[in-house]
């Protein structure tokens, strides 16, 4: 039987709790680690908490959003940047600042590890 990582999985555990994942996601998620494809299960989770927080901010709508970020107009949130989706969340404090450092720092790994695939 393969035993995860006690780190990993205390990772998974607590990124359950912090970006609603379901039972399908978890499990999802478990399996890529299980096969040891930790860039798979690090991109599924990373896409998923820019998801919700792109969905939570999304009930602003796009006026109030364009006027908080200084956007003349954009067609959809999926079309504004990470880190500034990151800043609005932190300024409306649906996350605190130690979650916006944290997250802005995922988002320059992820970009820096997307530029040397």
């Amino acid at each position: 039987i393969y035993e995860i990582n006690p780190v990993i999985r205390e990772w998974v555990r607590t990124s359950e709790c912090s970006i609603c994942l379901n039972d399908k996601e978890q499990r999802k998620i478990e399996s890529a680690l299980k096969m040891e494809a930790y860039d798979m299960a690090t991109e599924y989770v990373w896409s998923r908490t820019m998801n919700i927080l792109r969905d939570k901010i999304s009930l602003l709508g796009n006026d109030l959003i364009g006027a908080m970020l200084g956007y003349n107009s954009f067609a959809s949130v999926r079309d504004i940047p990470e880190e500034s989706i990151i800043d609005l969340c932190a300024d409306i404090k649906l996350i605190n600042n130690t979650a916006r450092l944290k997250l802005k720092s995922h988002s320059e790994l992820a970009h820096i590890s997307n530029i040397y695939k």
